[in-house]
């Protein structure tokens, strides 16, 4: 879980979310995912550091393989709650 927070943090510093104690629902459902998994962390990690490209890591086969249909049905529904009503 610290490599999780240590991640999160890294991705705040870098403006990619609004503050660590509001993280979007799909770096959210990731970092769960990889506190789980050290490997996967590593290879996160790896992308953060520069030495795997972000394009590789971030493939759709990758993601669903890492959070599942599940997390990107937990994803969209997130995002349809968050959304104004019209």
């Amino acid at each position: 879980m610290r490599i999780a927070v240590a991640a999160m943090a890294v991705l705040v510093a870098c403006g990619s979310s609004k503050s660590p104690d509001a993280p979007k629902p799909e770096e959210r459902i990731l970092f769960e995912r990889l506190a789980g998994d050290q490997a996967e962390t590593d290879r996160f990690l790896g992308v953060l550091a520069g030495v795997i490209p972000i394009g590789e890591y971030m493939t759709p086969s990758n993601l669903r393989k890492l959070i599942g249909l599940r997390g990107f049905a937990k994803i969209a529904f997130a995002k349809a709650r968050a959304r104004p009503a019209a």
